[in-house]
C-alpha cells in the first residue's frame, strides 16, 4: 500500500462519523417520541457500534409502541391545535348545555294574531253632474281614490292596521281635481274584526268651507248655478237705492192699534151708515193677550184685518188674517209674525201666503228671516242681515213663475237682490244691490200698505 492509500483510508473514518451524526440529528427531528430514549453516539464510536446501536433501537422502538409513555411525555408531545371558536354557526360546543349557546332574540309578529282589517269606504256625496269628478281619501299614511258606483254613491276597499287611529279626509272634486266640492273629516280609529264598514252621508260634507273667489256663495252652489267659482260676481254688480216690497212687517199696524197700556179694552168706531166708515177695537190682558182689529167700508171696497196677540218667554206673536174687495178682486192673506227680543239682539221671523183673485189669479209664499238693531228712542228695530223670500205665480200669459231672494251678510252695508221670471214665452233673471229696503210701499194693486216703516216693530211693553 502506497502513501497515497493510506491517506484515503485515515480520512475516511471521520467522514462516516459526522454523516452518521448528521443522519441522526435529522432522524430526531422528525421522530422526536422515539428519538428522545436514544444513547448519543461517542465521537470515538466505530462503524460496528453504530450498527449495534441501530439494531438496538429497532428493537427499542417495537417495545415502546406496546407500552404506553409517561404521563409527561404524553403532554410533551400533544400536537398543539387551538380550541374551538365561536362563529355563529349552530354549534354546541356543551353537550350537556340546556339552553343553545346562540340565543338571537327576534321581534316577528305572530302569524296567528289578527293585525290587519279589510275596511269598505261607502261615502254619498252632494248632488251634482259633471264628468270630471273625483273623490279622494286619506287616513294616516294611506291615500287612494274612490270609485263611482252609480247616482251620489263611491266606494273604496282598504287593507289596514287594526286597532289604529288617524285624521279621515274625504276631498270631493270637479275639474278632475281642480275645484273642491266639499269636504269630510273625522278621527276614525281602525277595528280589530278581519273587515268592516264605514258610512259617510252627503249631509256630513262641509261644502260653504269651499269658495274659491271669497264672494260668500260656495264653489258647489256656484257650479249648480251656472256661475263661476274662480270670479267674484259681486264686483260686476249695479248699486240701487232702494228695492220696494209689500205686504211685509205686518204685526207693525197691529202694534199701533193696541198702544202700550195694560189692558187696554177699546172700541172706536166711526158712522157706518150706507156702507160708509170704519172702525177698530182691541181686547188686550194685563200680560199683553188678545185680539185687535180693523175694518172699513166705502161703497164696493170692504177691508177687514184681524188677529190674535201671543206673549211667551221674550217673544211676542201675531196671528191673523187681512182681507180686502174692490168690486172685482179679493186679497186674502194669512200670516204669523213673531218677534223675538234678547237684549240688543232681536229678530224677526215671519211666514205668510195669499192670493188675488179676480179677472186672474195670483197667489204668492213670503218668508222672513232678519236680525234688527233698536233704533235709539224708536221703538222698532232696523234690520241689519237676514233673507227675505217671495214667490209669485199667476194665470197671466198662459202662466208665470217669479221669484225674488233679498239677503245680507252680517257687517255688510248692501242688500244683495236676486229675481227671476219664467212664462211660457219669456225667461230672465236679474241681479243687483240694493242701499235700503222700502216695506211701507204699494208695489202692485193687491199688495196693500201695511205699516208707515221700514223697520220691524220690537219695543213691547210686555217684555
Amino acid at each position: 500500500m502506497n502513501k497515497f492509500t493510506v491517506s484515503q483510508s485515515t480520512l475516511l473514518l471521520p467522514l462516516l462519523i459526522v454523516a452518521s451524526i448528521a443522519l441522526q440529528g435529522c432522524s430526531e427531528s422528525s421522530t422526536p417520541v422515539e428519538n428522545s430514549a436514544q444513547p448519543v453516539l461517542e465521537d470515538d464510536a466505530s462503524t460496528n457500534s453504530a450498527e449495534e446501536n441501530q439494531n438496538t433501537s429497532s428493537a427499542d422502538n417495537s417495545t415502546s409502541e406496546a407500552i404506553p409513555g409517561t404521563e409527561m411525555e404524553q403532554t410533551a408531545t400533544t400536537p398543539d391545535v387551538p380550541p374551538l371558536q365561536n362563529t355563529n354557526t349552530n354549534v354546541d360546543t356543551n353537550v350537556n348545555a340546556d339552553i343553545p349557546s346562540n340565543d338571537v332574540n327576534v321581534d316577528a309578529p305572530d302569524p296567528m294574531v289578527q293585525n290587519r282589517t279589510d275596511v269598505s269606504f261607502e261615502v254619498t256625496v252632494p248632488a251634482y253632474q259633471s264628468e270630471a269628478l273625483q273623490l279622494q281619501l286619506s287616513w294616516g299614511e294611506f291615500n287612494t281614490s274612490l270609485n263611482w258606483i252609480g247616482d251620489e254613491f263611491w266606494s273604496a276597499d282598504a287593507n289596514l292596521p287594526t286597532d289604529t287611529e288617524a285624521l279621515l279626509s274625504i276631498v270631493f272634486y270637479d275639474d278632475n281635481g281642480d275645484i273642491a266640492l266639499g269636504s269630510y273629516e273625522a278621527t276614525y280609529r281602525s277595528g280589530t274584526n278581519a273587515a268592516e264598514i264605514y258610512q259617510v252621508a252627503a249631509d256630513q260634507f262641509d261644502t260653504n268651507r269651499w269658495d274659491e273667489d271669497g264672494d260668500g256663495t260656495s264653489n258647489l252652489d256656484e257650479l249648480i248655478a251656472g256661475t263661476a267659482p274662480g270670479v267674484d260676481e259681486d264686483s260686476l254688480l249695479a248699486i240701487q237705492d232702494e228695492r220696494r216690497m209689500g205686504l211685509l212687517f205686518i204685526a207693525n199696524y197691529f202694534e199701533t192699534i193696541i198702544g202700550n197700556e195694560r189692558p187696554n179694552q177699546f172700541i172706536d168706531v166711526e158712522n157706518f151708515s150706507d156702507w160708509r166708515g170704519r172702525g177698530m177695537r182691541a181686547d188686550i190682558d194685563a200680560n199683553g193677550n188678545g185680539t185687535a182689529s180693523a175694518s172699513s167700508n166705502f161703497g164696493s171696497e170692504r177691508e177687514n184685518r184681524s188677529a190674535v196677540r201671543t206673549v211667551s218667554d221674550n217673544t211676542v206673536l201675531w196671528e191673523g188674517n187681512w182681507s180686502y174687495y174692490d168690486g172685482d178682486y179679493s186679497l186674502s192673506q194669512t200670516f204669523n209674525s213673531e218677534v223675538t227680543v234678547d237684549g240688543d239682539t232681536n229678530t224677526l221671523v215671519e211666514t205668510g201666503t195669499g192670493s188675488w183673485v179676480g179677472t186672474y189669479s195670483d197667489s204668492w209664499e213670503t218668508s222672513v228671516n232678519l236680525t234688527g238693531k233698536p233704533i235709539e228712542g224708536s221703538d222698532y228695530c232696523t234690520a241689519e242681515s237676514g233673507t227675505i223670500t217671495q214667490t209669485n205665480r199667476s194665470n197671466r200669459d198662459g202662466g208665470t213663475v217669479s221669484t225674488l231672494t233679498v239677503t245680507k251678510e252680517p257687517g255688510n252695508d248692501l242688500w244683495r237682490v236676486k229675481s227671476s221670471f219664467e212664462s211660457n214665452n219669456n225667461s230672465n233673471t236679474a241681479e243687483y244691490f240694493a242701499r235700503e229696503l222700502t216695506m211701507h210701499q204699494i208695489v202692485l194693486g193687491y199688495q196693500r200698505q201695511v205699516s208707515e216703516h221700514d223697520d220691524f216693530f220690537c219695543n213691547f211693553a210686555d217684555l
